[in-house]
């Protein structure tokens, strides 16, 4: 069991970073050519949201085995409903009606259980037209209710009670031929039920109805506002003051490139030096521009260098040994609850997940 969970996270690792360097080229691309337009760049943003899609994934499969272990614990945030749900229906073929609401809930487990409910929506959906309609309304006695409904396929057999609690329960088979074994349904009840919220499925004529009902905390301004799972360039995420110096260290010449870019582009950085593309021999020269010149420290978790691997937090730990002052960030695609706590204790004041964009960062 513990090689095969082992096996699951550097597939998931994996899986994060080349997604994300991938992500990464076409949004540095499309940035750098706005002439490019119609058709090659709609389909670029395709592809760009079908990445993310992935991304949003890996991160959804990372917090299903925690709700299943019973080790989720929920984080709180403002959200704009509009805007949030609006990203998660980017390559998507949906409707989606809904006023600007505001609300306060987990957007990790929010994302999760619509990405679902879209996905089974399209997938068992009328093949040729799904017609996957979203409506967002503030019911007063559901509280907030997330509506996703879609024309049933006429060839299956039409969702029944029955059905639909096995499918939740995970007592069906694909032998039964109407929907999967229902893990999707199931990861959507767990992700419900850790936000405090009801979710149901049930067919009316030629329509399949899928509802999730919250009644969310009252808003709070002292929370964080949760940014949307694709970030837009209007968000006002970067509170940085002006004139910042930037030293990043990675394995990656992809990442190092787009971390570069972005950096200049949403920061408002005077400088990002940019560390690893010799292999090691980049080490000593990174420490040095660090503590010399830096006040913001970016590292890579795991260095795969040429004939060399190196920890992360063996830089980190020569950086304060060196007397380095400014903020020391970890930038991985290792970001369970166990590698956070692992990278704090090493002495780094903030972690980003690699598939976090840098805008949103």
């Amino acid at each position: 069991m513990n090689a095969a969970q082992e096996a699951d996270s550097i597939l998931n690792h994996t899986l994060k970073n080349t997604m994300a360097d991938a992500a990464a080229l076409i949004e540095d691309f499309l940035d750098g050519s706005p002439a490019v337009v119609g058709e090659i760049r709609g389909k670029l943003e395709l592809s760009l949201a079908a990445l993310w899609r992935g991304m949003r994934a890996c991160r959804h499969h990372q917090v299903s085995i925690k709700l299943m272990q019973g080790t989720y614990v929920t984080v709180a945030q403002k959200l704009k409903v509009r805007e949030f749900v609006s990203d998660l229906t980017k390559g998507r073929v949906a409707s989606l009606d809904t006023t600007d609401l505001e609300a306060t809930m987990d957007p990790l487990l929010l994302a999760l259980i619509l990405d679902n409910a879209l996905s089974n929506a399209r997938e068992y959906g009328h093949p040729d037209n799904p017609d996957i309609r979203i409506t967002v309304e503030d019911h007063p006695r559901k509280g907030l209710v997330f509506c996703i409904t879609n024309q049933a396929d006429p060839d299956r057999t039409p969702l029944t009670d029955d059905f639909v609690s096995r499918a939740f329960s995970g007592t069906v088979s694909k032998a039964q031929g109407t929907l999967s074994n229902g893990l999707g349904l199931q990861h959507c009840l767990l992700a419900a039920r850790a936000s405090s919220a009801t979710v149901t499925l049930h067919q009316e004529g030629d329509r399949v109805i899928f509802e999730m009902c919250i009644i969310p905390a009252p808003v709070d301004a002292n929370l964080p506002t949760a940014l949307p799972p694709i970030c837009r360039e209007d968000n006002d995420v970067a509170r940085f003051p002006p004139g910042l110096v930037f030293s990043c260290i990675d394995d990656s010449p992809v990442c190092l490139m787009t971390m570069q870019s972005s950096l200049m582009k949403h920061s408002g950085a005077s400088m990002v030096s940019a560390y690893g593309r010799n292999g090691r021999s980049d080490v000593p020269l990174f420490l040095e521009h660090t503590v010399r010149d830096a006040h913001i420290a970016i590292l890579d978790y795991y260095l795969d260098f040429p004939g060399a691997t190196m920890n992360g937090l063996e830089l980190v730990e020569s950086l304060k040994t060196a007397g380095f002052q400014g903020l020391i960030c970890i930038r991985s695609g290792n970001t369970s609850d166990k590698d956070i706590a692992k990278y704090y204790a090493g002495g780094c004041h903030c972690v980003v997940a690699k598939e976090v964009r840098m805008v949103e960062a």
